[in-house]
């Protein structure tokens, strides 16, 4: 399966075939055939950076979806299978993501840790997301609460950890008000 259309346009991925038997790309994209509906991947390389070693910066979710030659998919696995003609998908640098829908201000207290739990019970590459990332050396403060999440990511789900960096109370103080809609500092 032939990536023919991106855009951005990238030329390394341009092209490049997401059944390559070097990469682990085929089993969400043939699940995305059979199943109809929305298949997300563990945190990967994208086709661009597979020649790299795995990195934050480069750590990526993308969450695909089958196409067919009927306006919605068909109810039998074997008629989507027939009828399938290619999958799109949507890809999200981890770290990107969540900086965006993070308040600057609580990334200076906030410890967040999120794991895809399928990955993880596969032994494969499971983190999704650290705040380390984001802030070299956060770290979550021993002894304080957490809050545990699960999170439901197109057919996977990710566990969501959120809790305080070391000494986060003093630099609250010096945060300016964050939201309204948060209870965690105000």
């Amino acid at each position: 399966m032939v990536i023919r259309h991106v855009h951005p346009f990238d030329a390394a991925t341009f092209g490049y075939d997401l059944f390559d038997p070097d990469r682990s790309y085929r089993a969400e994209v043939d699940a995305a055939l059979r199943s109809g509906g929305y298949v997300a991947t563990a945190p990967l390389l994208l086709a661009r950076d597979r020649d790299n070693p795995m990195a934050p910066a480069l750590s990526s979710v993308v969450i695909r979806a089958a196409t067919y030659r009927t306006p919605l998919p068909p109810a039998d696995e074997a008629d989507r299978l027939a009828s399938a003609t290619g999958v799109v998908g949507i890809a999200f640098r981890t770290a990107e993501l969540l900086r965006s829908v993070i308040p600057p201000e609580q990334l200076n207290w906030l410890h967040l840790h999120i794991v895809d739990v399928q990955a993880e019970q596969e032994g494969r590459h499971a983190l999704v997301f650290d705040s380390s990332w984001l802030a070299p050396g956060a770290s979550r403060a021993a002894g304080t609460p957490v809050q545990h999440y699960r999170l439901p990511v197109a057919d996977r789900e990710w566990r969501v950890e959120i809790g305080l960096q070391p000494d986060a109370a003093s630099r609250r103080r010096t945060t300016p008000a964050c939201s309204p809609r948060c209870s965690a500092c105000c």
